[in-house]
């Protein structure tokens, strides 16, 4: 009876489920983090790039401040803007350009190194080829404003994570610890945030949210509440409710995120973007 080399059937098998042998890379979520405009104006936002399929997703950059006649505050989003990742600028890296959908406004942002499906922190590139024109907004391509600083942090998203009400609780940036957010899920696929911070003078704030959840991102609209006194000396007739503006929470996991912000009240900075860790949980909702 003729047997066959295990050897051999062990290289066929290996062969055959090669492709089942080989881990899945997950996207990653990058966060533009203080990035800024040679005018002053400031650059915020996420992206999810696959470096497998070299695609970007899920795009909404903010940009306020600085020349604002000639390049007023817009958020490329997916509904407001298109988005590739692709070269033609001469550089070692391709660029991320996002293209407004009803003018020739355009931003391109390009990493210092390759992104990889392992996240970490690139630098912009801020000396890109043919005088910056990697690395700037314009419209077609002039005016233009150069960006000048800034970086990419990146963190793997999660692999069939979906937001549920056990990410309540307390949320905060490390590298800004003594102010931060508490977020809570309400029955409705409704969430609440409260941003515990202060305002561009150092006055201490709290800004109120709401807003729907999506599959791993929650867009809500903010208010302030003014006008109020300690007890006994409040009065309900005094209050009001300015609006304050929008924030965006992106979810990579259970205890990881970012928050990506704009704003209408001038004691603000116009935009931006944090990383965000979770703090503390709720008893009794385990996030798997």
């Amino acid at each position: 009876m003729n047997r066959v080399p295990a050897l051999w059937i062990s290289s066929v098998a290996a062969t055959l489920l090669g492709l089942s042998t080989v881990a899945s890379a997950v996207p990653v979520r990058w966060v533009i983090m203080d990035s800024r405009f040679e005018d002053g104006g400031v650059l915020s936002g996420t992206f999810v790039f696959d470096a497998d399929t070299r695609q970007i997703s899920q795009w909404n950059v903010s940009v306020s401040g600085g020349g604002v006649v000639a390049f007023p505050p817009f958020t490329y989003d997916e509904a407001a803007a298109s988005g590739v990742y692709e070269g033609g600028y001469g550089n070692p890296q391709d660029s991320v350009i996002l293209q407004s959908r009803t003018s020739e406004r355009q931003l391109r942002v390009t990493p210092n190194a390759a992104f990889t499906n392992a996240g970490g922190t690139v630098p912009i590139n801020l000396n890109t080829a043919q005088d910056h024109s990697a690395g700037l907004e314009c419209y077609n391509c002039g005016p233009a404003r150069i960006i000048v600083s800034g970086n990419f942090v990146g963190t793997p998203v999660t692999t069939g994570f979906v937001l549920a009400p056990s990410i309540s609780g307390n949320w905060y940036d490390p590298a800004q610890n003594g102010h931060g957010f508490q977020i809570e899920v309400l029955p409705g696929g409704v969430a609440t945030a409260f941003w515990f911070t202060f305002d561009n003078a150092g006055n201490p704030v709290w800004i109120n949210a709401a807003g729907s959840i999506g599959a791993q991102t929650i867009s809500m609209d903010a208010r302030r509440v003014l006008g109020g006194r300690f007890p006994p000396n409040f009065n309900a007739a005094t209050i009001t409710t300015p609006v304050w503006g929008t924030l965006r929470f992106a979810f990579t996991g259970c205890n990881s995120g970012s928050v990506t912000w704009t704003t209408v009240d001038p004691a603000f900075t116009a935009s931006g973007t944090m990383v965000l860790q979770r703090l503390t949980s709720i008893e009794g909702l385990a996030c798997p």
